[in-house]
């Protein structure tokens, strides 16, 4: 379907494959950043609601996954999220009002793998420490960033900065 749209706007099949090949994505939007240690490190910050943080966790199905997430409470149901949650390795939650109503929701099983840590420094060296070889650490909040952050952006830089200090 997509290059048939692009053919009717007169895009030859050609250029639209070298398109997609060297496309890298948009920064904050499941952003690959960093591999060390045989870790991978994603910067999904955008991911600002539970839905996009659930499409983030099940874009990477086949990942051990050690998730950083929380911030403040947009008044969004956490249902669907918190389910895909179970199949994470470990969460690690930043401060936020929408941080305390994930552990108030969660089942038994996900608030056995949260961990709250106050800053993101102090996050992403706990998501390293509990993600093993072969594993991701995703940021992908499904919250907004207001109150430790002044928007998602700053976020998503303070995040990367932490991958690169470790």
């Amino acid at each position: 379907l997509g290059f048939e749209t692009l053919r009717a706007c007169g895009v030859s099949r050609e250029r639209a494959r070298r398109a997609v090949t060297h496309f890298k994505g948009v920064p904050g939007r499941l952003e690959k950043i960093a591999e060390k240690n045989k870790r991978t490190f994603y910067n999904d910050t955008t991911a600002t609601t539970p839905e996009a943080a659930t499409a983030a966790l099940q874009a990477l199905l086949d990942k051990e996954i050690v998730i950083i997430m929380g911030g403040s409470d947009k008044g969004l149901d956490f249902s669907p999220f918190l389910r895909e949650l179970e199949r994470a390795q470990a969460c690690v939650l930043l401060p936020g009002t929408g941080s305390d109503r994930i552990i108030v929701e969660s089942t038994e099983e996900v608030k056995r793998k949260i961990m709250l840590a106050p800053t993101m420094k102090d996050a992403v060296e706990r998501a390293y420490t509990l993600s093993r070889e072969g594993g991701v650490v995703l940021l992908s909040p499904g919250c907004a960033s207001f109150g430790l952050f002044k928007n998602e952006f700053e976020r998503g830089d303070e995040f990367v900065s932490a991958v690169h200090a470790l």
